[in-house]
């Protein structure tokens, strides 16, 4: 072996040791090097030399020369890999009573932001992430357009943007590209906090807001409400006419999930985590509503979306209540999920593409959230007062009032009122829920 890598030195051939350097440049974050540029070679010859000096200390160490041990160098401080990091900051707190997580949807965002960074760099090491790098990252996603197909998203960076085609799909906002920044940003910044990165010397996040776009705020993109066609188009689909239902869509949450966001103005993340135990009746009015807290290890956006809702007249009449029957008797438990096998992030990709392609709701403004701008406005429509449906949204008052702790503010009875006066846009009444044959 000596011989051999010697002879490769002496003709300065580096190709013996490629796939060595490969790595090693991966490892440091210099992966998108052209293995025929200059500077590969470089590195290549010197990662060449040490193998010659290597090779050489064991051959002669076979022969009996006392060669002492090389001592191993002490690597620099360089905090962890970045894919460390983000281990780190899914767990939040860990098992510490009260302490923050991050959400479903962030986890899954920010999966794909160390992804897409691995992708370019390899997991570097967080101190060795620069700005430069940083900035690097930010222009790179910034090709990446949006609503592509499932299959490309699981595709390496590199090759997805090869791609001929992306042309044809819209481009990313730069709120969009500024969120990936800003959660890389987040999951240092907790690397820091829980001093993983002590012993680098004037370390500062690569991620901060020098790196971000600056934002248009005329072009920031609103969502807008659900027109009276939209909404026909909707509640008139194949999940809705012909009882058409899917892995994606989990069932009969495909039924129940839009229309309690349009008769309830509930978060897709609240949705999600409803358990049967939480539509419940009110003990002293006799009146179902759904409880929306942080027991049972869930997590809410604020303070204020802790409340109840009352259940709006018309789930009940559709049968909202025979649906929970239903679970029952299919032997589910109080604590078990309201929607088997809902996971908010991916359940709302499913239905905006299917507001797309089952119902030609295409323009990007109009998603799952619009439901709960819809109702929203169905509410001001109602006549309700400010105070009064920001109780029901979850929403913060003006003057920081009932909103922050609806016991305190309003009961149940008052609420289910409330919600009785709010009027779909339009007619429900042709709705109902089977119970399904299988």
């Amino acid at each position: 072996m000596a011989a051999e890598y010697r002879a490769a030195y002496a003709r300065r051939d580096s190709s013996i040791v490629t796939a060595e350097t490969s790595l090693e440049l991966k490892k440091r974050g210099a992966s998108t090097l052209d293995k025929t540029s200059a500077e590969f070679q470089t590195v290549a010859l010197e990662v060449l030399r040490a193998h010659v000096r290597a090779y050489e200390t064991i051959r002669r160490r076979n022969q009996g020369d006392d060669l002492p041990t090389p001592a191993e160098p002490k690597a620099e401080a360089r905090g962890p890999l970045l894919s460390e990091a983000f281990e780190m900051w899914k767990t939040g707190g860990g098992s510490v009573r009260g302490s923050k997580k991050p959400s479903d949807n962030a986890v899954t965002e920010a999966q794909q932001a160390v992804r897409f960074f691995t992708d370019l760099f390899g997991d570097m090491r967080v101190a060795d992430i620069t700005k430069k790098t940083a900035r690097e990252f930010r222009d790179t996603i910034a090709k990446v357009p949006k609503n592509l197909p499932a299959a490309w998203r699981k595709m390496p960076l590199p090759q997805l943007l090869a791609r001929p085609d992306l042309a044809n799909y819209p481009a990313r906002g730069a709120t969009t590209i500024n969120k990936g920044v800003q959660l890389l940003g987040a999951i240092i910044s907790h690397a820091d906090a829980q001093g993983a990165l002590d012993e680098v010397d004037r370390f500062a996040n690569p991620f901060g807001k020098a790196v971000k776009f600056r934002v248009d705020e005329g072009e920031t993109e609103e969502r807008e409400i659900f027109s009276k066609a939209d909404l026909r188009a909707i509640f008139s689909s194949p999940v809705y006419a012909s009882g058409w239902r899917t892995d994606g869509g989990k069932g009969e949450a495909a039924f129940w999930i839009p229309l309690i966001a349009l008769l309830s103005g509930m978060r897709i993340s609240e949705i999600a985590l409803l358990r049967l135990m939480d539509l419940q009746e009110d003990a002293d009015d006799g009146m179902w509503f759904f409880d929306v807290s942080r027991k049972g290890g869930r997590r809410t956006k604020t303070v204020t979306s802790i409340r109840r809702i009352p259940a709006h007249p018309e789930l009940l009449r559709i049968g909202l209540l025979k649906y929970r029957a239903w679970l029952v008797e299919l032997g589910c438990r109080p604590s078990d999920p309201l929607w088997p096998g809902v996971k908010s992030a991916a359940w709302s990709k499913w239905i905006n593409k299917y507001l797309g392609d089952q119902c030609g709701i295409t323009e990007s403004t109009k998603v799952f959230h619009s439901f709960r701008h819809t109702f929203k406005r169905m509410a001001r429509d109602a006549g309700l007062y400010e105070e009064l449906h920001d109780a029901i949204t979850g929403h913060a008052s003006g003057d920081g009032g009932v909103g922050r702790d609806y016991g305190k503010g309003f009961s149940i009875k008052p609420l289910a009122k409330a919600m009785a006066q709010i009027e779909a846009p339009v007619d429900l009444s042709g709705l109902a829920w089977r119970t399904p044959e299988a």
